[in-house]
């Protein structure tokens, strides 16, 4: 590309238009370009974000059953007040592995190609 541009003494941009561009024209001709795309992906984003929500909900909410019942009697049982303090740290701890989780799977499907679209 930059070997066509050297020999001709203009940008593609420039050869396709069949005129020289100015630096401002040039400019609006890249936003132009790249707007749709970076919105469409991310579109893609927040839809697989909120997918995979969908399709884990019910294992939030046993995990937050779990965690709050650990948290209430995990102390009460071993008669240690130093463990009231687990369940926050396992929780903090479950959320980063499940928001891991969901952005693998974000990104495994972001830049799949659909048969449909093409």
């Amino acid at each position: 590309m930059a070997q066509i541009e050297k020999g001709f003494d203009g940008t593609v941009d420039e050869l396709q238009a069949g005129e020289r561009l100015s630096d401002e024209t040039f400019r609006q001709n890249i936003v132009a370009a790249a707007k749709p795309s970076t919105f469409v992906l991310e579109e893609r984003k927040t839809y697989f974000k909120k997918k995979w929500c969908r399709e884990h909900l019910s294992l939030f909410a046993i995990l937050i059953v779990i965690l709050l019942a650990a948290s209430v009697l995990l102390p009460i049982v071993f008669d240690e007040p130093a463990l009231r303090g687990i369940g926050p740290l396992v929780a903090l701890f479950e959320y980063v592995y499940q928001h891991n989780r969901m952005m693998v799977y974000v990104e495994r499907h972001l830049y799949e190609r659909n048969d449909d679209t093409l």
